[in-house]
């Protein structure tokens, strides 16, 4: 076998476990739900006890918010399909709409015990760190509500 069809072989092989690990991350990922996305995002930056305090307690509560976010997810899909619809349904869409806001209502209530549990357990570190994620969150909001008005 001439040497070059050995780097191609080479590096298909590796271009192919690449392929195949990062889908079977995404396979995993998807199978834990998507409270994991969120868990990961609340835990970026915080000291290893911290992390590991709001992960548990997370864990414990993951069936309550697990079935909010499952109920947010099929509301979405319901305002999505609303929106797909022809002609529009303007009364279906608005139907949607407020099923997708109520049941973004009932994820952050259901979020509440846990991250409030979780915060008296942590160091002010680590609730400070959880501020700064919000404050994050509601600047790339203003700034997404700013390039609306322009």
């Amino acid at each position: 076998m001439s040497r070059i069809l050995r780097v191609v072989f080479t590096l298909s092989l590796a271009f192919n476990l690449l392929v195949l690990g990062f889908a079977g991350a995404l396979a995993w990922r998807l199978r834990q739900g998507p409270w994991v996305a969120i868990e990961t995002t609340m835990t970026v930056g915080l000291d290893a006890p911290d992390a590991a305090i709001l992960r548990q307690t997370l864990a414990a509560d993951a069936p309550v918010y697990s079935a909010a976010l499952d109920r947010a997810v099929v509301a979405h899909r319901v305002m999505d399909a609303a929106l797909r619809q022809e002609p529009l349904d303007p009364q279906a869409l608005r139907a949607g709409l407020d099923g997708w806001r109520l049941s973004m209502d009932g994820v952050l209530a259901s979020f509440e015990p846990p991250l409030v549990t979780a915060a008296q357990a942590m160091s002010p570190a680590g609730r400070a760190t959880l501020a700064a994620l919000g404050d994050r969150q509601a600047a790339r909001a203003a700034s997404m509500a700013a390039s609306l008005v322009k």
